[in-house]
């Protein structure tokens, strides 16, 4: 009976660790199982998204860090420009300082007000030849006004608009200028007409017969009627016809300057001398 009774006892306290061991192994064994399970099949993925993610990071800094150089580059070109265009406009500024300089040196300073202007452009057909200057109306120019370099007459203002000008040169045919003939170290006065040739020289006309001209004669203007200032300078006499019948004798003029390599000049701002 005794023997009975011991063998059930332990039965039952086989059974109920079995019980509690089961009980464990249902509690603990699923959970770290499904946990490795998962860490294993998401490890991968989860390390490759890292990955990813900051390499698209990367990408975006790298993107930003491209852009800010790119408008860096832009202002720093903006910056150069913007110094290029300083020391043009200084070399201008010394260039015309310069220019002013041996102009009003040879032009009489302070006689007459004078203004600087660019050429701009230049007209032929068959009335004539014309240059078009950056100065006008803005300027205070005027139809009438002067042009001159080097104390030598270019032309002389026909038409006047907001912001430039057009100037008839005095080889033009439609030019005609009031003119005569320096002779150095003599006090006479040779008068004539100075015409305009063919676009390229001079042709002085009304000289009387018995005045005494040579080649190599400087021609000025003369001053006469008003409408320029004495002495500026038409050119040279480089041939001189004479005929016997005619009432007057004739010389061709060549000017000394060539208004295609001119760049600039001075306009006198006056219209009655």
């Amino acid at each position: 009976m005794k023997r009975n009774f011991s063998f059930s006892l332990s039965s039952f306290f086989r059974y109920f660790l079995l019980s509690i061991l089961l009980i464990l192994v249902n509690l603990f064994l699923p959970l770290r199982f499904l946990k490795e399970a998962s860490y294993t099949l998401t490890a991968p993925l989860s390390l490759g998204m890292t990955r990813f993610s900051k390499n698209i990071q990367g990408v975006a800094t790298f993107g930003q860090n491209l852009r800010l150089i790119f408008d860096e580059n832009q202002r720093l070109k903006e910056m150069l420009a913007e110094v290029k265009g300083l020391l043009v406009l200084e070399e201008k500024i010394k260039a015309e300082n310069e220019f002013l300089k041996k102009e009003l040196q040879v032009n009489r300073e302070g006689e007459y007000a004078y203004l600087l202007a660019d050429f701009r452009g230049w007209q032929e057909d068959n009335f004539g030849q014309r240059i078009i200057i950056n100065k006008g109306e803005k300027d205070g120019l005027k139809v009438g006004m002067p042009l001159v370099s080097e104390n030598n007459l270019i032309g002389v203002v026909v038409e006047v608009n907001q912001r430039n000008s057009v100037v008839e040169v005095i080889t033009s045919p439609q030019s005609s200028i009031p003119a005569a003939v320096f002779k150095v170290n003599s006090t006479e006065k040779i008068l004539g007409i100075s015409e305009g040739e063919f676009g390229v020289r001079l042709q002085l006309k009304q000289i009387p017969q018995d005045a005494k001209i040579n080649k190599g004669d400087l021609v000025v203007t003369s001053g006469k009627g008003g409408s320029l200032p004495q002495g500026l300078i038409l050119g040279e006499i480089t041939e001189v016809s004479q005929a016997q019948n005619e009432v007057y004798q004739q010389a061709k003029v060549s000017p000394l300057l060539s208004w295609e390599k001119l760049e600039k000049g001075l306009v006198i701002l006056e219209t009655q001398f």
